[in-house]
This record gives structure tokens, sequence and C-alpha cells, in this order.
């Protein structure tokens, strides 16, 4: 339901962003989402895949310290992997169609299209944001394990 939700805020503010876009004439937003978004959007993964292997290194830690299991975080890990792979799928047959002669024939068709791209642009851009949330939060339970391990001694 989570998903969903974010789905649904991104896509309202990605119709926003094209409303605003097409009010005032502009072509900035289509022209780069067009040209960089793939790679937007690989960069941000990769960037996830390096928070998450430090992530799993430090939970490792706490596992073995503290003789826990983080079955289900690993499981929330991986799913956010598996969404942007599907970020990346979905972009890419966004772009083909929003590139095909046989669409352009429907009504608002560039409206509609470029709404879809940019509510997958800002998704994508949300993840990133919880992958730097995810850092805070574990900083903070290291924080409070020394603060503990600290007030025994």
């Amino acid at each position: 339901m989570t998903i969903f939700k974010d789905i649904c805020i991104c896509f309202m503010v990605a119709f926003m962003f094209n409303l605003v876009n097409v009010w005032i004439e502009s072509t900035f937003l289509n022209h780069f989402l067009n040209e960089n978004l793939i790679n937007i959007q690989l960069s941000i993964m990769a960037i996830t895949i390096a928070t998450y292997t430090f992530i799993i290194s430090k939970l490792e830690e706490l596992a073995q310290k503290y003789e826990s299991k983080f079955d289900r975080t690993y499981q929330a890990l991986r799913g956010a992997i598996h969404e942007q792979l599907c970020c990346i799928g979905l972009t890419t047959l966004l772009l083909i169609v929003k590139n095909s002669t046989l669409s352009r024939q429907l009504p608002h068709f560039d409206f509609v299209i470029d709404t879809l791209i940019s509510t997958v642009f800002i998704y994508a851009i949300s993840i990133l944001k919880d992958v730097g949330s995810t850092i805070f939060i574990l900083i903070d339970i290291f924080k409070q394990l020394k603060d503990k391990s600290s007030n025994k001694n």
C-alpha cells in the first residue's frame, strides 16, 4: 500500500510540474528527461547498491554482536533494488512509446506520456531519498548502541 501511495504522490507532483511546463511553454523538462533519465536512474541504482552494501555490512556487524537477524530488512533492500530495475524498464518502455510515430495520433498524448515519464523520475528520486534516510537511521542506531554500551561501563 505504501508503494501505491508513493506512486500516486509522485504522479500528482509530476502532473503539476507538467502543467506548469505546458503553461509557461517550456521544453526543458521534456528534453532533460528524454536525454538523461536512463543515465540518472542507472546512477541512482549504482549509489543505492553501494549504499546498501555498506548498510548490509553494518547490519551483519550488529547481527554478530547482538545475535539478531535482519531478514525483513534484507528483503526490503532487495525489494528496493527490484523497484529501481522496474523504474528503468518502465522508463525505457515509456521513452520508446513517446518516440513512436503511431502514438502521436492520440489526443493529449505528449502531456500524458510526459507526466508518466516525470512520475517515474520523481519516484526514482524518492527511492534515493529513502536510501539516504536509511543511512541516518543506521547512524542513530549505532549511536544509541554506543551510548548503551558506554553507560554499562
